[in-house]
């Protein structure tokens, strides 16, 4: 703690891998605060004891408690303290505890579980250090050859559905982020399901952050979504598809329900399940850090999710909603966002916009909007066909 609250370094070292839930109480609230800290000043050399310290009591409702917490915040504000040495006892507590609990695996008899941390005990063994790379380290020159590699169409993410993916020339690239906008009932989760079910067919690692819908109801739309049959049916007779499910590769989504949830949390969870494709489904119930106004939250929101994408090298899927703006319209645009059609598109790689016309909807049919399009540089508009018992998009 200490050498995280006085060195904005270490902390951007350590924080990814730190669990809030092995904290004792107190920690946990001094850590939430130097998260928040750093969240608003991502450049900053070191947390501010004044503040962090009023942050922290502002916290505290008992105010016998408000002295202790003082001095705590003081006391590793203060503290002399090494980095490098604190980051070496950082990977050696981490080994320590991951030892433990394999230990205690192992004599439960629980494989899954062993394999699991035996993985991650070797990880953690290799480590010397936890920065990734020279911090003031820049590239020269173009490589062709990276270029060539990272746009070779082997290695971009398709969207579904197709008339989606051929304005896209050939799909999104990792380290994108892309925002999916619509009104209520105007088809954001079918979009979601639809893409899940894409990323399966691709044998990708999909991270399913869900802060709205219980995540049962989007498992079981995705299961419609596999096999084009009513969940009803799936239930009815749960050994035969759950073996259908594996075949077909619906482990490769991992799933996570949070309330709301914060950019930090959304990081960790990449850093340990290392997923191919993040969705997150609402962006607008994240909460990058308090104090802000909701309009700064959902920008805030939109960056911390464009930055984990391109730390951890995946393609981003946001939901969030449109404003009054879009009721009736089957065109939307980039000011149709709802409370945010600034902050939102400027963290935009792609931005997709649902919307319907009355006619539309009575067809089975939606307007898929490329408010803003960096990947394939078209703005274009075109309908696509829906299955909406079965959350499926369908070319037309």
């Amino acid at each position: 703690m200490s050498c995280c609250i006085q060195s904005g370094e270490a902390f951007a070292k350590i924080a990814n891998h730190v669990n809030a839930d092995e904290l004792t109480n107190e920690g946990r609230i001094i850590w939430s605060e130097v998260e928040a800290y750093y969240s608003r000043d991502p450049l900053a050399e070191r947390c501010d004891e004044e503040l962090l310290s009023n942050a922290v009591k502002r916290r505290i409702t008992n105010p016998k408690h408000v002295a202790m917490f003082e001095q705590l915040v003081n006391t590793f504000s203060t503290c002399e303290v090494s980095v490098p040495n604190v980051v070496t006892d950082f990977i050696e507590t981490k080994k320590e505890h991951i030892g433990s609990k394999l230990a205690t695996a192992l004599s439960g008899g629980k494989p899954e579980e062993v394999k699991e941390l035996m993985d991650l005990y070797h990880e953690w063994d290799t480590k010397d250090d936890l920065g990734e790379e020279d911090p003031d380290e820049v590239e020269v020159g173009i490589c062709l050859d990276k270029l060539s590699e990272e746009y070779a169409s082997e290695n971009l993410i398709k969207m579904y559905p197709k008339s989606l993916n051929d304005n896209l020339r050939g799909g999104m690239k990792r380290g994108h982020n892309v925002i999916v906008f619509a009104r209520p009932e105007m088809g954001k989760t079918m979009f979601v399901v639809n893409t899940m079910f894409g990323m399966i067919k691709q044998g990708l690692t999909t991270l399913y952050v869900g802060n709205e819908e219980p995540i049962g109801d989007i498992q079981c739309r995705l299961l419609s979504r596999l096999f084009q049959v009513e969940v009803e049916t799936i239930l009815a007779n749960k050994s035969a598809w759950y073996e259908r499910a594996a075949e077909c590769g619906a482990d490769k989504v991992k799933w996570k329900q949070l309330s709301p949830g914060t950019p930090r949390e959304i990081e960790r969870l990449c850093a340990k399940h290392k997923p191919d494709v993040l969705i997150v489904d609402q962006l607008r119930n994240i909460i990058p850090s308090k104090g802000d106004n909701f309009t700064q939250q959902l920008e805030g929101a939109a960056k911390g999710i464009r930055n984990i994408a391109q730390r951890h090298d995946l393609l981003a899927v946001n939901i969030t909603q449109a404003g009054a703006s879009a009721d009736g319209k089957g065109i939307l645009e980039m000011t149709d966002v709802d409370s945010s059609n600034t902050g939102i598109p400027a963290q935009a790689d792609l931005m997709i916009g649902i919307g319907a016309t009355e006619d539309d909807a009575s067809c089975n049919r939606r307007v898929l909007s490329l408010c803003k399009n960096k990947r394939g540089g078209n703005h274009a508009f075109f309908n696509v066909g829906v299955i909406p018992q079965f959350s499926t998009l369908k070319s037309m």
